[in-house]
């Protein structure tokens, strides 16, 4: 098996997430790593391998780095995206893929033009809950006409991913994520947004930490989706998960995640449990896991696992929907959002 090397760029709470996953696959290793705190980047290396380096520039030209990892600040990624390009690597995202449509604009037809395996980090596809909800519509070719879901974090926008320019406040940092899930179940394209967003739980400057979503699709399809920051570490120990309620619907049958360990399928009168092992620690639980493995069997072998660029794209041009939407007061036309 030939041994993969991975660099690192972010070593915070993502960083380490995800390098303690890829450097716990047979065959892969931490090549490098790079913090704006170089004491990070030294910490991560300690424990895991690779050489601390201090500038981002310095991990793509590590000896051994066959793919680079980007777990930053969301603001600072435009450097990094063209060390991606310069230097060929396969590239994982994590999301948001920019902080405006612009910038994802030029990422996109950046990485299209060039033809790297690019790669955005939404792990809400890989959790054990949804895995085997979508197994089952595949099984039985449901297609969605109504969804709902509901999504809770506990007071983690109080930091720089609260802040405006930097974060992007719960639209960017947990919008990104229920936006692209709905996609990728509906399996179609949106249409229109709305969006009632607000702030409650911490003051200036910080922005909105909670919103109410509605999407309809071009098949008809719609999803009603409520995001906030308002839950506490009690209610995760419950649900070892953010993503705690989603209910899919289609003329009369229901497929509904709603719990730990089981998805509830409902047709009529009959009532049928799907159950699901949802993992030991956070890391399985929230699918990272999985995601991780699906970036590395990407390398060797060149089929495609993970959402694309072009999700990350359209990720960002639904929370600009949505932000347009929660400012004016008005339904919002995708067709206003400028794309591909």
């Amino acid at each position: 098996m030939q041994e993969i090397g991975i660099g690192m760029l972010g070593c915070g709470w993502m960083g380490q997430i995800h390098a303690r996953n890829l450097a716990a696959i047979p065959g892969v290793r931490i090549a490098a790593a790079y913090d704006y705190s170089f004491e990070l980047a030294s910490q991560l290396v300690s424990t895991l391998g690779g050489t601390a380096c201090a500038t981002p520039e310095e991990v793509y030209t590590a000896p051994g780095v066959d793919a680079v990892y980007i777990c930053t600040r969301h603001d600072v990624r435009h450097e990094l995206f063209e060390l991606s390009l310069e230097y060929m690597k396969p590239t994982f995202c994590e999301k948001p893929l920019a902080m405006t449509v612009e910038e994802a604009i030029w990422v996109t037809e950046a990485v299209q033009k060039a033809g790297i395996l690019f790669s955005m980090g939404f792990n809400q596809r890989f959790k054990a809950g949804i895995r085997t909800l979508r197994q089952r519509m595949d099984t039985i070719a449901m297609q969605p006409t109504a969804l709902s879901l509901s999504y809770a974090s506990g007071g983690f926008l109080n930091c720089w991913s609260g802040l405006p320019e930097i974060g992007g406040g719960i639209l960017t940092c947990l919008g990104s994520h229920v936006l692209d899930l709905c996609r990728y179940l509906v399996g179609d394209k949106v249409e229109s947004v709305s969006c009632f967003a607000d702030r409650q739980r911490f003051p200036d400057p910080y922005l909105e930490d909670m919103a109410v979503i509605n999407m309809r699709f071009a098949n008809g399809a719609i999803a009603a989706l409520s995001v906030n920051d308002h839950a506490c570490p009690g209610y995760k120990q419950v649900t070892k998960q953010h993503l705690t309620h989603l209910e899919v619907f289609s003329r009369g049958r229901v497929l509904a995640l709603n719990g730990c360990d089981t998805v509830v399928e409902a047709v009529d009168n009959d009532l049928k449990r799907h159950k699901f092992d949802p993992g030991d620690s956070f890391e399985q639980a929230n699918g990272y896991s999985i995601e991780s493995e699906a970036f590395i069997e990407q390398l060797r072998s060149g089929r495609l696992f993970l959402p694309t660029v072009l999700d990350g794209l359209e990720a960002v041009r639904l929370v600009e929907a949505a932000r347009k939407s929660a400012h004016s007061g008005k339904v919002v036309s995708m067709t206003e959002i400028p794309g591909l």
